[in-house]
C-alpha cells in the first residue's frame, strides 16, 4: 500500500510538471511577443528608450541591421557578436516583418524562445527568454518529491505499526485520533513546502525573493524532521526501547546541557534561565535531556517577554525532585487536564510560530512514568506554571 502510494505522489508530481511546464512555457512565448510586437512602429532609438527598463536576466533585447549586423544588445558587447543575417527569425522577420524560432541548448539543458519584428528605420528588434528544460526543472523539485515520498513511507510505518499493537476499544480510539493528528500536523508543512517550490519551478518569484522562498521551505522541512523524531522517540517509550540505563547521569549538568542549547530562543524571548540544585541517579542520558530540553522549552516559549525559568533540583529521603517554574501565561484547570495529550497545545499560535509539534509534554510525562515516577503541574492563568517531577533515587 505504501509502495502505491509512494509510486502515485511521484507519478502525480510528473504529470503536474509536464501540465505546469507546458502552460509557462506558452506564457513565457505570448508574453515575450506582446513585449516585442509593442515597438513595431517605433524606430530603434525610441525602442531602446523605452526598454531601458527590461532586466537582462528577465528579456535579452538585441536591435540587428538589415545586414545582420548587431547594434545593441543589453547582455553582450555587440562588437563581440557575430552577423545575425541567417538566424532563422531573423530570416522570417525580413521576409513577413515579423519571426520567431526556439532552439535548445544541450550544454544548458536551456531552451531560448526568440521573437523579431522590423522597426520603422529597417532595422530588427528581437527579444529572447530562456527557460529551462522540463527534465532540468523536475529535477530541481525532485528533492522535495523525495522528502514527500519518504516523509509518507516514514509515516505509513509508524501509523502501521501503531495499528498493529491495539489491544481494547479505548486504545484504538487513542490511535485513530493519534493518526488524525499527524495527518493533520504534516499537511500544513507538506502543503506550504509543495506551494512554495511550485511557485520557483514557475518562474514566479523574482530573483531577489528567491531566498526567502528557500528559508520558508527549509523551516517548513525543519518542523517536519522535529516532529518525526518526535514520533520515534514516542513509539520507543511505547515499547519501552528508550530508557537502557546506562551510567549515573548528573543531573545538573544534563539540565545546563539543555539550558546552552536553549540560549539562542531564550535570548529571542528575553527569558532568564537559572539551574539550581544537584543530583544525580543511575538513567538513560538521553532521555533525561529529552526530559529537561522539553520543559524547558515550553517554559521560554509560553513565558512573556523579560520573563523567568527557574530548574531547581532536589534530593532528599530517598527521592529527587525536579521542578520547572516560568513567569509565562500560565494554564487553566480545564486544559491542565489535558496539557499531557499527544498534540494538545494551550496557545497554538505560539506553538506554531516556534516550530512546536505538540508532543513534547507527552514525552516528558512518558518518561517520567518509565522511570516510576510521577509529575504535577501548578498553575494559574497570568500567573506562571510550574512543573513538579518526582523519581525514585535507585
Amino acid at each position: 500500500m505504501i509502495c502505491l502510494v509512494s509510486l502515485g505522489i511521484f507519478l502525480v508530481s510528473i504529470a503536474l510538471c509536464i501540465v505546469f511546464y507546458g502552460q509557462f512555457t506558452s506564457q513565457a512565448r505570448l508574453d515575450l511577443q506582446e513585449l516585442t510586437q509593442i515597438f513595431r512602429g517605433n524606430d530603434s532609438r525610441n525602442a531602446l528608450l523605452n526598454l531601458d527598463n527590461v532586466a537582462p536576466w528577465d528579456v535579452r533585447v538585441t536591435i540587428i541591421t538589415k545586414a545582420g549586423e548587431v547594434i545593441f544588445d543589453n547582455t553582450i558587447s555587440p562588437e563581440d557578436m557575430s552577423s545575425h543575417l541567417h538566424r532563422e527569425e531573423i530570416e522570417e522577420a525580413l521576409l513577413r516583418g515579423e519571426g520567431e524560432s526556439h532552439r535548445f541548448s544541450e550544454t544548458l539543458g536551456t531552451w531560448t524562445y526568440y521573437y523579431a519584428v522590423v522597426l520603422n528605420d529597417d532595422t530588427i528588434l528581437r527579444t529572447s527568454k530562456t527557460i529551462h528544460s522540463i527534465w532540468l526543472m523536475y529535477a530541481r523539485t525532485l528533492p522535495i518529491t523525495i522528502l514527500t515520498i519518504a516523509i509518507t513511507i516514514m509515516v505509513g510505518y509508524f501509523l502501521s505499526r501503531w495499528r498493529a499493537q491495539k489491544v481494547a476499544e479505548p486504545m484504538e480510539n487513542m490511535r485513530k485520533e493519534f493518526s488524525a493528528n499527524v495527518s493533520h500536523e504534516l499537511k500544513t508543512p507538506l502543503t506550504s513546502i509543495y506551494g512554495n517550490a511550485e511557485m520557483l519551478k514557475a518562474g514566479l518569484v523574482k530573483e531577489t525573493d528567491k531566498p526567502l522562498f528557500y528559508e520558508k521551505i527549509m523551516s517548513e522541512v525543519s518542523r517536519l524532521i522535529n516532529l518525526v523524531e518526535d514520533i520515534i522517540m514516542l513509539s520507543k517509550l511505547d515499547e519501552n526501547k528508550a530508557l537502557e540505563i546506562s551510567a549515573d547521569v548528573v543531573l545538573w549538568e544534563v539540565a545546563n546541557e539543555c539550558k546552552m542549547a536553549l540560549e539562542q530562543k531564550a535570548m529571542k524571548h528575553q527569558v532568564d534561565i537559572q539551574v539550581f540544585g544537584a543530583a544525580q541517579m543511575k538513567a538513560n542520558h538521553s532521555s533525561i535531556y529529552e526530559l529537561f530540553y522539553n520543559l524547558m522549552d515550553n517554559a521560554i516559549k509560553y513565558n512573556n517577554f523579560g520573563g523567568k525559568v527557574s530548574v531547581n533540583i532536589v534530593k532528599a529521603n530517598g527521592r529527587i525532585e525536579i521542578s520547572v517554574a516560568d513567569t509565562g501565561i500560565g494554564v487553566s484547570k480545564v486544559e491542565q487536564k489535558r496539557i499531557f495529550e499527544r498534540f494538545y497545545r494551550v496557545d497554538k499560535s505560539r506553538s506554531k510560530q516556534s516550530g512546536g509539534t505538540g508532543l513534547g509534554l507527552a514525552i516528558v510525562k512518558h518518561i517520567v512514568l518509565a522511570y516510576g515516577g510521577i509529575i504535577t503541574i501548578e498553575s494559574e492563568p497570568n500567573q506562571g506554571t510550574t512543573f513538579v517531577i518526582g523519581l525514585p533515587d535507585k
